[in-house]
């Protein structure tokens, strides 16, 4: 205590154990607290991250906790991409008389749509996160097309379209990580897995059919934030989303009957998500 006495300042350090290291903070910066210790006229110097830190207290009867926010609100949108091979489903339009160039056409449109999402965490410390996640996606295609069917003397002309939508609730994992001093830049990603409820209402000259379908599902996502206000962040991020189809019941308006999907756009449901958004920390 004779050298704290001759003015060298002393501090705390309580970590997230409840240790407490009594010492002089140098520095710090967004990842690390540096300190120096003096013991029987010695100096040694050291350093703690800060997601081990629990409470500082400085020597100027001044004490700050190392808070966090604990909850994350989250709401983004944008595109989706449907990563399935259509080239089976083109293959056997195009043997049932449809011609390939309205067949490309038309599945090309059906690859892009767009998807919101929205989601709650709290996070268990300053880096790591658990919480509920929400998707919404929906795709459309329409096209006139004339059918040539090899075995009939008549040909078909007329329109068809489709629209399909998917719900899909999940639990998450986040982490989340300033990137550079200040904290204005930070990196993310989560992972959660739940449940997806598949619809599509499809049209094919004249005849109307409806698909429904639930399945276990998946997302992953990797983005970065930018600090705007406070509590306020802006997000780009790119994502992932699964979701494979066992069975899917379809209904004609007149009968209902569950079977396997032959379309392999029912089936593999998986899609490439590009996001922007903003998320709130309180």
């Amino acid at each position: 205590m004779a050298m704290i006495a001759s003015g060298i300042a002393q501090d705390k350090i309580v970590t997230v154990k409840n240790d407490t290291i009594d010492c002089e903070i140098t520095r710090n910066n967004t990842r690390f607290i540096y300190f120096r210790i003096l013991k029987d006229g010695m100096s040694a110097s050291g350093k703690i991250s800060r997601s081990e830190v629990k409470q500082l207290i400085l020597s100027k009867i001044q004490s700050t906790n190392q808070k966090y926010h604990h909850w994350r609100m989250t709401v983004s949108g944008g595109a989706a991409f449907r990563l399935t091979d259509t080239r089976k489903m083109t293959e056997s339009a195009v043997a049932t008389g449809f011609r390939r160039e309205d067949t490309d056409h038309y599945y090309e449109q059906l690859s892009r749509g767009w998807q919101i999402n929205a989601g709650i965490a709290y996070f268990l410390n300053r880096k790591f996160a658990a919480g509920l996640n929400y998707r919404f996606s929906q795709a459309q295609a329409s096209s006139w097309l004339i059918q040539e069917p090899p075995l009939d003397t008549h040909n078909y002309y007329g329109k068809m379209a489709e629209t399909t939508c998917m719900n899909y609730g999940g639990i998450s994992l986040l982490f989340r990580q300033p990137v550079a001093q200040g904290e204005k830049f930070f990196i993310s990603a989560a992972v959660s897995g739940g449940l997806v409820a598949y619809r599509n209402e499809a049209s094919v000259l004249g005849s109307n059919s409806l698909f429904t379908a639930n399945a276990p599902g998946m997302t992953a996502e990797a983005g970065l934030e930018y600090l705007l206000a406070k509590d306020l962040t802006i997000s780009l991020s790119a994502g992932f989303f699964g979701a494979k189809i066992e069975k899917i019941n379809r209904d004609n308006g007149q009968t209902s009957t569950e079977t396997e999907p032959e379309a392999e756009n029912q089936k593999q449901l998986n899609s490439l998500d590009l996001s922007a958004g903003l998320r709130f920390y309180f």
